[in-house]
């Protein structure tokens, strides 16, 4: 039984763990992207949904085993919600680098569609292709808020068990007799006997 608190603070602890290792990962490999342009044509383009809510677009090329992520409206002037289609010849610029926000997946930075005047020059952009020095920047600001709410939390942990410590000790405890009952004091000593003289 003395183990099943150690247990529950451990299981506790699991996710305060988590977000530190998440922003610890942010902030060693932020970097400023190393684009390449891809080009190719879709084979798949998938919109994805979380909690109901447009999340991102998915799009796989022939002959290419490598999934790329975008928002639509990251990318300025926004991708139409029906571009791109399979068949479609696209061209992509693109952060090789491990993506830790979609594991399996390549963010694209910026896109031209057939559709575009000009497909081979990017015809839509994020914040990060125009500045790249912004990505690097956004990955150190969310590590450090990832480590700051870990340690707050951690923080807030060790105040209260230090302040129901400390109201712990100051409690003093309640005196009791051998018996179970309050300790009641006692005369010792013979009792006075009354004196004869009035």
């Amino acid at each position: 039984m003395a183990t099943l608190p150690v247990v529950l603070l451990a299981i506790g602890c699991l996710p305060v763990l988590a977000i530190i290792l998440i922003g610890l990962i942010w902030l060693i490999t932020a970097h400023t992207p190393d684009i390449k342009r891809i080009s190719g044509v879709v084979a798949t383009a998938t919109d994805l949904s979380s909690h109901g809510e447009y999340d991102r677009t998915e799009i796989s090329l022939v002959a290419s085993s490598t999934t790329y992520n975008f928002r639509r409206d990251a990318l300025h002037p926004p991708v139409a919600p029906h571009q791109p289609l399979p068949g479609d010849l696209i061209v992509l610029w693109v952060d090789p680098s491990f993506n830790w926000s979609h594991l399996g997946t390549t963010e694209v930075l910026a896109a031209s569609l057939a559709a575009d005047e000009s497909p081979t020059r990017p015809a839509h952009t994020t914040r990060h292709f125009d500045v790249p020095s912004s990505q690097e920047r956004d990955s150190r600001l969310a590590g450090a808020l990832m480590l700051g709410i870990g340690g707050l939390v951690i923080g807030l942990a060790a105040l209260y068990e230090w302040l129901t410590e400390r109201a712990r000790r100051g409690r003093p405890p309640s005196a009791r007799s051998p018996g179970g009952g309050r300790a009641q004091a006692r005369y010792l000593g013979s009792r006075p006997q009354p004196s004869g003289d009035r």
